[in-house]
């Protein structure tokens, strides 16, 4: 397929994109090499390891003094001792090459309480000569494969256009872009990519004319635009659908091959800042009919979500959650923190006039003087709150009950 155009991309607060990048595993790891023994001092080095197995090893703790004193150095005995605790093996059994895949640091109470502070949490390859006893969720036996695989080469189409399979894409956000870029591999496949926004260079300035002047582009903003809301966000890579999977490794990889830092592919939290925007090769077709169509609508008719916030929280992603009384005493329901930007600073993320809705958002160095974070507890649609909205508008009385809010708290220009 013909890739031209050059945009700039997004932060990836929604991984719905994995959807698309199932179709391969390899992924590529930093390695540390070391050779470590299981009650065998003449262990043999990792480059001997003829007949070895991977085996995946999660929740190895390793203390923050551990940590800053250098625990990725693959001659740590911190860290050799963690694999050599959770393989749980014979003296027979002999260690390899270990490979690093995530990390994160783990500060809940029950964990201070356990441990005597906090720990950081390590999921680690590991090649093992002999025999290990699986434990599911512990230490997992994967299949062995090449450390790095290169990107596939783009397809050159060699079958007649009539009989390619139209597909259009509705919204260039994250979903969007990554069903474009998996779909602009396949030979068979025409696809178009829509966007009600405007692209990125002329994005940029829409948003700094809602910044210094109060001037509201309804179609271009922080909301709208090449890239999704993400573009213009805190840019953090999370994701709570299998963060150690493979259609996970696959996104950020991609982003690594683009320019990203390949610390995000470890990094329990990435984070690439805002004005860390990588660049990728983008379709762009004249406008077709398909009975195909993916869509990846982004905050079309929901808010983006409010932040506040106030300095002297250290610059650090965290999340905090309790569970509060409803006010009858009957229940519980739960309170969060969202979308935490630490080092940050509060935008207009408004989508038409007449309403106001914020968002926060931190650049790569996060070294402002402020954080900021959205509070957020569920709404049940039995709660008197919502009543008269649902009993008006049925299913949809939530998103009605959302606009009254927005619009309620905004009047004329921003």
């Amino acid at each position: 397929m013909n890739l031209t155009r050059i945009m700039k991309l997004f932060s990836l607060s929604s991984f719905l994109v994995t959807l698309f990048l199932s179709s391969t595993n390899a992924f590529f790891q930093p390695t540390m090499k070391f050779p470590a023994t299981l009650g065998n001092k003449h262990n043999t080095s990792p480059t001997s390891l003829h007949a070895a197995s991977t085996y995946r090893c999660f929740d190895l703790h390793i203390s923050v003094d551990d940590m800053l004193s250098g625990v990725l150095d693959s001659s740590n005995s911190k860290l050799r001792s963690e694999v050599v605790r959770a393989l749980g093996s014979s003296s027979s059994v002999v260690v390899g090459e270990v490979s690093v895949v995530r990390y994160s640091f783990d500060s809940r109470r029950k964990v201070r309480q356990e441990r005597g502070g906090p720990v950081w949490n390590v999921v680690a390859d590991v090649e093992v000569e002999g025999k290990v006893r699986e434990k599911r969720g512990r230490v997992e036996k994967r299949q062995n494969a090449p450390k790095k695989v290169p990107p596939p080469p783009l397809p050159t189409l060699s079958v007649p256009p009539s009989s390619l399979k139209s597909v259009i894409i509705i919204g260039s956000g994250p979903a969007g872009l990554f069903a474009a870029l998996y779909l602009s591999r396949l030979p068979h496949i025409k696809a178009t990519l829509l966007e009600r926004g405007q692209p990125v260079e002329s994005r940029g300035r829409d948003i700094g004319g809602l910044i210094h002047s109060g001037t509201m582009n309804p179609e271009s903003n922080f909301a709208f635009g090449e890239g999704g809301a993400g573009t213009w966000s805190d840019g953090k890579l999370t994701t709570r659908i299998g963060r150690n999977s493979g259609g996970v490794r696959n996104v950020l990889e991609r982003l690594v091959g683009y320019g990203a830092d390949e610390s995000i592919l470890k990094d329990g939290a990435p984070h690439l800042g805002t004005d860390n925007l990588s660049s990728v090769n983008l379709m762009q077709y004249g406008p077709v009919w398909s009975r195909r169509v993916v869509t990846g609508k982004g905050p079309t008719d929901e808010a983006n979500g409010s932040g506040g916030g106030r300095g002297g929280v250290p610059v650090a992603s965290y999340r905090l959650a309790t569970d509060e009384a409803d006010d009858g005493g009957g229940g519980k329901r739960g309170c969060y923190s969202f979308c935490m930007c630490p080092g940050g600073q509060i935008v207009p993320a408004s989508t038409s006039e007449g309403e106001v809705v914020v968002n926060g958002m931190s650049f790569s160095r996060r070294d402002s003087r402020f954080a900021n974070s959205a509070v957020v507890v569920n709404l049940e649609p039995g709660d008197e709150v919502l009543k008269e909205w649902n009993d008006k508008y049925g299913v949809l009385g939530g998103i009605r009950f959302q606009e009254e809010v927005r619009g309620g708290r905004g009047e004329g220009e921003i």
